[in-house]
């Protein structure tokens, strides 16, 4: 569905706020400015106002891909169904016009007129001739969402060839297809459509694992995830069947799964039935928890040792009463998987989310459980 945006949000991401500015009128040269804390109780106070004053079909927020201190603000944005745009840091720097640098409530002006610039241009001409065939070829995941995924065709290198593939390419007109189909053009948002212009593809559960897996894959290959040309995709707990079709269909690209063996009770999406469907395909692994959870995993590896430190460190963080009644207590003993565990079941973003912050600080002797440091190999 064709968006007409009123609505600009541009977003000056950090490590601890968010600066943003909120053009209404774009030929008005009045603007909202505020800030909030870049943390879940932020985020939330921030997408409440905006859900509030603004239609939410005709508002887009716009920033900066700053890696892990954007991946909250993204998640939220997805969940209030508040569409978003992020953009490659040195793209807004080149756009004409705009100097960047001056202070983060500047910044955040920049990236909302950025925003308003960039969709004029895309979007501006209204009136076309039917007699024209018009090709696009495009390295934005923005226009990728705008344009009907029966006419995308995804150009890739394999060898010494480029492959050319239809997303839709293999998917049935039966009534399952037709799902299938509905589902990539719902969820295939301007996030999610990186994918297409990825070399290797990781699919996850949840925003824990979106938060984390990227940490874990400098920690096992000493590079980045955007270094290696690979997504980490968040299904947010839905079908992953519908991401590994595009994969087996004929879009050849490695593709990685993780998941909980307690994953969704639907047959489909069961983790021994994903394994049993996917195995045979060279370009999918499907890594399955040794524990029911991601969480548990986590424990589960690093009970003793430097790991079993920086885990204490992070619930101290997380629960700082009851936490740090729990490390008292336990003494030098391991840590007991499932009563750390019924510490952070309600905490699980925070805690995901602290980890991060405190890996990417020092990863020292913290091990990474083996699906995923075997995943992440079969990537690399």
């Amino acid at each position: 569905m064709k968006k007409n945006y009123q609505v600009f949000i541009g977003i000056d991401v950090s490590k601890g706020k968010l600066d943003y500015c909120i053009i209404s009128d774009p030929f008005s040269n009045q603007h909202q400015f505020g800030i909030v804390a870049n943390t879940e109780k932020g985020i939330k106070q921030l997408m409440t106002l905006i859900k509030k004053k603004y239609k939410s079909d005709e508002t887009i927020v716009c920033l900066e891909n700053t890696g892990v201190y954007s991946m909250l603000l993204c998640y939220w944005a997805q969940h209030f169904k508040i569409d978003y745009w992020v953009v490659p840091a040195l793209e807004i720097k080149k756009a004409k016009g705009i100097s960047r640098g001056k202070n983060d409530k500047a910044d955040s002006k920049d990236i909302a007129s950025y925003c308003i610039e960039s969709l004029i241009k895309i979007t501006g001409q209204k009136d076309f001739r039917k007699d024209i065939q018009l090709l696009i070829t495009s390295h934005s995941t923005h226009i990728t969402t705008k344009i009907d995924f029966e006419n995308t065709v995804v150009l890739y290198e394999s060898g010494n060839e480029i492959i050319s593939h239809y997303i839709l390419d293999g998917f049935s007109d039966s009534a399952l297809g037709k799902k299938q189909i509905k589902y990539l053009n719902k969820y295939l948002d301007a996030v999610n459509a990186n994918l297409f212009y990825s070399r290797k593809i990781i699919l996850v559960e949840g925003i824990s694992e979106k938060l984390l897996v990227p940490v874990f894959f400098k920690i096992i290959t000493t590079h980045s995830t955007e270094k290696s040309s690979c997504c980490v995709i968040n299904v947010n707990g839905l079908a992953f069947s519908y991401f590994l079709e595009i994969v087996k269909n004929g879009f050849f690209q490695k593709c990685l799964v993780l998941t909980d063996s307690d994953a969704s009770t639907k047959t489909r999406d069961r983790a021994d039935s994903l394994a049993t469907k996917y195995g045979n395909v060279s370009q999918i692994k499907i890594g399955i928890t040794q524990q029911t959870t991601f969480e548990k995993d986590l424990i589960s590896f690093n009970k003793v040792g430097e790991g079993r430190d920086i885990l204490l460190k992070v619930l101290k963080d997380v629960r700082p009463n009851s936490g740090t009644s729990y490390c008292e207590s336990l003494r030098a003993k391991a840590i007991v998987v499932e009563e750390y565990f019924a510490l952070i079941e309600e905490y699980k973003s925070e805690f995901a989310y602290s980890l991060m912050l405190n890996l990417e600080e020092d990863s020292k002797g913290f091990i990474v459980p083996t699906y995923i440091s075997d995943g992440i190999n079969f990537l690399a």
